[in-house]
């Protein structure tokens, strides 16, 4: 969520922009509010889950969704946007044991809804085989 709302603040305007905003503090508040009950500090990165040369690519996918506004000013927007709430997710990710995910970009990469429970993809699987002459039974 925090992303999200970074990425729409550095390079949205109007009426998201504003609801990013709103969105962007509370988020950011109820991760200080956990950070602080299970007395978790701010850790540096080890990597960047953002890395300058996947930057191109995610201001290439904002300026093909209509957004605009991916100028240099919104790259250092968006670099001091992170810096305000990935130290204390880093610190929540390693006391929870929950890898921060990446940004989706610069590898290939398969949505969630596209694997099973077995995490098989389902568009190569056949699927769950149906009893002779009658129907899987599956929805």
């Amino acid at each position: 969520m925090l992303d999200s709302c970074a990425l729409i603040i550095a390079y949205s305007t109007g009426e998201a922009k504003w609801q990013a905003q709103l969105t962007f503090a509370i988020s950011r508040h109820a991760i200080s509010d956990l950070c602080e009950v299970l007395k978790v500090r701010p850790l540096a990165s080890i990597s960047d889950r953002l890395p300058v040369q996947n930057l191109a690519e995610v201001r290439n996918l904002i300026a093909e969704c209509g957004a605009g506004n991916c100028t240099e000013a919104g790259d250092r927007k968006l670099s001091e946007l992170r810096r305000m709430y990935e130290p204390e997710l880093n610190g929540l990710s390693r006391r929870l044991l929950m890898p921060l995910p990446s940004w989706g970009v610069g590898a290939k990469f398969v949505e969630n809804w596209k694997r099973t429970a077995w995490d098989r993809i389902t568009s190569e699987s056949t699927g769950p085989k149906a009893p002779e002459g009658g129907e899987s039974g599956h929805f």
